[in-house]
């Protein structure tokens, strides 16, 4: 009998071994991006100016209430805390920083504006902000540091930190764009561009030292982190920002390794605050849902908060004026300012109401015959209703001059045609990615086909009605960024002028303040389609040209196809002709008696090997030569 109990305990207990199910565990993880000092509230304003959505004291209402309602949270902020509001300007990010602390932000990315100000603003705002306590960690695993001027940022920035939340272990890595180099002032600091293999790196890294869940908090855009999250396997999340994109569901990629990764971004400036929660056990990481909630009312400021963001507003007055407590102009229907990498390409207009309002009230201000902006540069819509002075700062607030600390200066400057389509070709050559670069325009239209390659994909330019010159002169309002921006690519102008004490914004505010309501629309100015080039452009002075020229060109490199543009002032045999650098001949292009008139032959390399060819034009006694550059 007692053998038989004894045997009857031990299958029970044996049973009940068997029985119980693995340590099951839920991680939430709560984050935000791209906030740009932008601590106030945002419009639609009501009748008394305040804001009916954003600010970090409405975020700080509910992060608590989601903190009370879900165990194991982290708070991620995904990048891009400086530049964009006169909160930076007056403050540059140290109230943003300490508030962040004081709500318990577990870290943040670096992101590309944090280097606006140099390695040395940015630590200095850190320094300030936090002292002698270590604050919360910035992450990026791909920011170099090795020098000695920038070796004191390694107290802030780091490859990655490993929380414990509850009974989870969690690592998390950080990520910047690569295009910080080209878009910023990290130097002597160096983004580098190898972030497939460095989050390789950090996975490993974070997978030895056991952690369970492994996030990505990444300010790279979504593209790069879906490259990422393609060839990386060991990721469970990517915690994104710096495109401002409102996912309002996750994005699920499958790995080369078969698993699945979520990317997730909650658009910007502490309008919404991301919520990925993931469910955990011994043997995998589960995706339990994700949202982007609104902060908006009727979720009510949180006082000690507001309290602050009061008093920062006072000091901001001071200095500025009555740029939050003052109704400026009315919008009659809410302003866009974005154009979505998906619409990019497809078929139809791509202006913005805000592109047309900005630029055109840059070349209003200067009577130049063009006016441009880089769509990454307008920030923020213009909502339905009454607008303060900072709504119109925060559209165009990146950059910070020293004539009187506000945003990048006014400029004009003269360019070629050529350097005008230079400048186009080069904004559409990343329009997979975004927007960024792409150009809006006032007094200038142009077509682009978005199925072309890079550099291949406009179609048609136009200054006011006229098809563009490439060897004209053009003036062009826009501002001191972009004159920057012409230099880092190597295209050639003349005449810059800096306005030394107006900003993009003082010209914004001034022409909308005449207008008192302010309307703009999609008009057309940019679109995306299949038009077909004309190639007779046309003719110079009264109707011929006034001098025999081979222009250069474009594009230029180009594969396969490019343009060569020249014009005749006499008629004649005219024969154009491509040779290689040993002087065989490879194509020709034209052999025949023409009118006198300028000409545009379009010439396809294909079937011929990258390299340095030469194109010769005769007519009469006149010979000219080029070179051009097929890379394929």
């Amino acid at each position: 009998m007692a053998l038989r109990l004894l045997f009857l305990v031990l299958f029970i207990t044996g049973l009940l071994c068997v029985s119980a199910p693995a340590q099951v565990d839920t991680l939430t993880v709560l984050h935000v991006n791209d906030t740009h000092s932008n601590l106030a509230t945002l419009g639609p304003r009501c009748e008394d100016l305040s804001g009916t959505r954003g600010g970090i004291a409405r975020a700080a209402s509910l992060i608590g209430l989601q903190r009370a309602t879900n165990p194991n949270t982290l708070l991620l902020h995904a990048g891009d805390l400086f530049v964009g509001d006169l909160f930076f300007n007056k403050y540059f990010g140290v109230p943003e920083f300490q508030l962040m602390q004081q709500l318990g932000f577990d870290a943040m990315a670096v992101g590309n504006h944090e280097f606006d100000l140099g390695p040395g603003a940015l630590y200095a705002s850190l320094e300030a902000a936090f002292g002698d306590s270590a604050g919360y960690p910035l992450l990026s695993a791909n920011t170099l540091l090795p020098d000695s001027t920038v070796a004191p940022l390694r107290k802030y920035i780091q490859s990655f930190v490993v929380r414990q939340v509850g009974n989870v272990k969690v690592g998390i890595f950080g990520m910047t764009t690569p295009q910080t180099n080209l878009i910023s002032q990290p130097a002597p600091a160096f983004i580098d561009t190898n972030i497939v293999q460095i989050a390789q790196a950090n996975v490993d890294t974070l997978k030895a030292l056991g952690c369970q869940v492994i996030l990505c908090l990444s300010h790279m855009g979504v593209a790069l982190d879906k490259l990422v999250a393609t060839y990386v396997p060991g990721i469970h999340a990517v915690v994104g920002g710096h495109d401002h994109f409102l996912l309002d569901r996750e994005i699920e990629v499958t790995n080369v390794a078969g698993e699945n990764t979520w990317v997730v971004q909650a658009a910007s400036y502490y309008l919404y605050l991301g919520k990925l929660r993931l469910i955990i056990d011994d043997t995998q990481v589960r995706l339990l849902g994700y949202e982007a909630i609104p902060i908006a009312d009727p979720i009510p400021e949180e006082p000690s908060v507001q309290e602050v963001v009061t008093q920062l507003i006072q000091g901001i007055e001071a200095v500025y004026g009555p740029v939050y407590s003052q109704q400026v102009a009315f919008v009659e229907q809410q302003l866009e300012e974005v154009v979505l990498p998906d619409s990019l390409l497809t078929f139809g207009p791509r202006d913005t109401p805000m592109g047309n309002l900005l630029t055109d009230a840059l070349r209003t201000a200067t009577g130049a015959e063009i006016g441009i902006e880089a769509n990454g540069s307008i920030a923020h819509p213009l909502y339905q209703g009454p607008i303060v002075g900072a709504d119109l700062y925060r559209a165009v607030g990146y950059g910070l001059n020293a004539d009187n600390g506000l945003n990048y200066r006014l400029a004009t400057l003269e360019v070629s045609g050529m350097g005008l389509l230079q400048g186009l070709e080069f904004g559409l050559s990343e329009i997979e990615v975004g927007d960024d670069f792409m150009l809006q325009a006032s007094g200038l239209s142009y077509i682009y086909n978005p199925n072309n390659p890079p550099f291949q994909r406009l179609l048609e330019v136009k200054v006011g009605d006229q098809p563009i010159d490439p060897s004209a002169t053009y003036n062009v309002a826009t501002t001191e960024y972009v004159a920057l921006f012409l230099d880092l690519l190597q295209i050639p102008y003349q005449n810059l002028h800096v306005y030394p004490d107006t900003s993009e914004f003082q010209v914004l505010l001034a022409y909308t303040s005449a207008a008192d309501t302010i309307r703009a629309s999609v008009e057309g100015r940019i679109r995306a389609g299949t038009a077909t080039v004309t190639t007779n452009v046309s003719l110079t002075g009264e109707g011929i040209p006034t001098a025999f020229e081979l222009h250069q060109n474009y594009p230029n490199p180009f594969n396969p196809s490019t343009t060569i543009g020249f014009s005749v002032p006499v008629p004649g045999r005219v024969r154009l002709s491509v040779f290689t650098i040993l002087g065989q001949q490879v194509a020709e292009l034209v052999n025949e008696e023409l009118s006198p008139g300028s000409y545009k032959i379009p010439w396809n390399a294909n079937g011929l090997p990258s390299g340095v060819y030469f194109y010769k034009l005769h007519a009469g006694s006149e010979v000219a030569t080029r070179k051009l550059l097929l890379m394929k």
